[in-house]
């Protein structure tokens, strides 16, 4: 092999390293987006379930508070959603 193959090689390889990374963070990524989406829905359902107890129904700051997690939780979601989207069409 001449020098100027071993060259081209060993640059060719470390560009198939660097995009089989890429390839790995993408997936990981896309990964932990799902798995906290999921753990959203069932905090969202679980908190939807508490409201239907009539005892959280009649204080009105148990009520507040839950208001304010399910608004963060939708606000979160929003934004997984969105980075999902991105993750999926190849954006980044």
């Amino acid at each position: 092999m001449k020098l100027a193959e071993i060259s081209a090689s060993k640059e060719e390889y470390t560009i198939r390293k660097e995009q089989a990374a890429k390839a790995r963070k993408k997936k990981n990524m896309l990964d932990r987006t799902m798995a906290r989406l999921t753990d959203i829905e069932n905090e969202l359902a679980d908190l939807d379930g508490m409201l239907l107890d009539e005892k959280i129904a009649t204080d009105h700051e148990e009520l507040l508070k839950i208001s304010g997690r399910q608004q963060a939780l939708y606000e979160e979601q929003d934004s997984l959603m969105e980075l999902w989207e991105e993750l999926e069409s190849g954006e980044e």
